[in-house]
């Protein structure tokens, strides 16, 4: 079985959790969009994505961080949304899983919408 086969998107129905949701907006198209200060509700919405992806795939929290060499532990907390996790932990976890990280952080792109421009 090929495991680079591109997997359909996250349910719309990966609900973030209600701590922050109060800062949350609903735009005239039902989309969520995100304060970009709230990291709680972005870490949640990543660690639901991540876990849906593994959940696809019938992988086991254990089995992919044997993959990836990272801990059980981390992987939990990630999934949870407990745990910020570096660039490379999501580049070992996106290889594993046979996505790339676009794949993997499209449910977050909303949030660039309220970023401010980058000052030159």
């Amino acid at each position: 079985m090929d495991t680079r086969v591109p997997l359909a998107p996250p349910a719309a129905n990966v609900s973030p959790p209600t701590r922050g949701m109060q800062k949350a907006v609903a735009t005239h198209d039902d989309t969520l969009v995100t304060p970009p200060d709230d990291s709680a509700t972005l870490l949640h919405l990543l660690g639901a994505t991540l876990r849906q992806y593994r959940q696809q795939q019938g992988l086991f929290q254990a089995a992919l961080a044997t993959m990836t060499g990272l801990s059980l532990t981390y992987i939990i907390e990630i999934e949870q949304g407990q745990r910020n996790l570096s660039v490379l932990s999501l580049v070992r976890i996106a290889d594993a899983l046979g996505l790339s990280v676009a794949h993997l952080l499209a449910p977050l792109e909303t949030r660039q919408n309220l970023s401010p421009p980058l000052i030159k």
